[in-house]
């Protein structure tokens, strides 16, 4: 049933993308807000029939969640509607992986109330840094609009400073929750396994890609590199998410260890 939902959400958000070549010069947001309770009920009703910590199935459906939240609620600030184009197929993009990806998690068997709120703030944290992904590639789009002189319609779209602005906002937000989300989850395997934390694949990559957010940060707070350099932190770093996302829950079926 829930699986259902979440099909009509997807259905919502292809109309809301579709929406401009069907003649409509603006998407109503209404569609959109339809499709984010149709998302938002999805979840629940996925979380009541297989529990709160269903992953990576949840994960994914939860960042979505969160991305076309975010589409949202940015796109009614001024001259960034620009980002649901990012924004709105990324979320579906993330769904529709988010549905493919099993429902029951193969791995350690959870041994304490640390992994819903491991998974709360990994949700939190991935999201933030998608946001993060979205504002870069404008930001990278813009400026080279601006580059090449392609001034039409410029007026329409967020000013550099702006997207910059934003994307520094959005990736110390991630920054933090996931590396809130990496504590709890070692606090978590401490009382699963007794002794040491947990080391697979997916938490060493996701390990680095903490580091390359961190040094993207340090970059930008003590040296002062920002617009362009961090911009490509984004895309990169979010490629990396990216991977680990897909490969854990296509190849492995689960983000830590190897559904039976």
């Amino acid at each position: 049933m829930g699986h259902l939902i979440l099909i009509a959400a997807v259905a919502v958000y292809l109309g809301r993308v579709l929406a401009p070549l069907l003649g409509r010069s603006t998407r109503d947001p209404r569609l959109g807000w339809a499709g984010l309770a149709l998302h938002g009920i999805g979840l629940l009703v996925v979380i009541a029939l297989e529990g709160p910590t269903s992953t990576p199935h949840l994960v994914l459906v939860g960042i979505a969640l969160l991305l076309m939240l975010a589409s949202q609620m940015v796109s009614r600030m001024p001259r960034m509607d620009a980002l649901e184009s990012v924004l709105l197929p990324l979320t579906i993009a993330v769904l529709v992986l988010g549905l493919l990806a099993p429902g029951q998690s193969g791995g350690v068997t959870p041994a304490s109330w640390w992994l819903p709120i491991h998974l709360s703030f990994m949700v939190l944290g991935f999201g933030g840094l998608a946001v993060s992904f979205a504002l870069s590639v404008l930001y990278l789009w813009v400026r080279a609009r601006l580059k090449g002189k392609r001034l039409v319609g410029i007026g329409r779209l967020p000013s550099l400073a702006a997207l910059d602005d934003l994307n520094q906002k959005s990736m110390a937000l991630g920054f933090i929750a996931l590396t809130s989300g990496i504590v709890c989850g070692a606090l978590w395997a401490l009382g699963v396994d007794g002794s040491t934390a947990r080391l697979d694949l997916t938490t060493l990559s996701t390990l680095v890609v903490w580091l390359w957010y961190a040094i993207g940060l340090q970059l930008r707070l003590i040296s002062g590199y920002r617009g362009r350099i961090a911009a490509l932190f984004g895309v990169l770093g979010f490629g990396g998410i990216s991977l680990i996302m897909a490969v854990a829950a296509l190849v492995f079926r689960s983000f830590h260890g190897v559904s039976s």
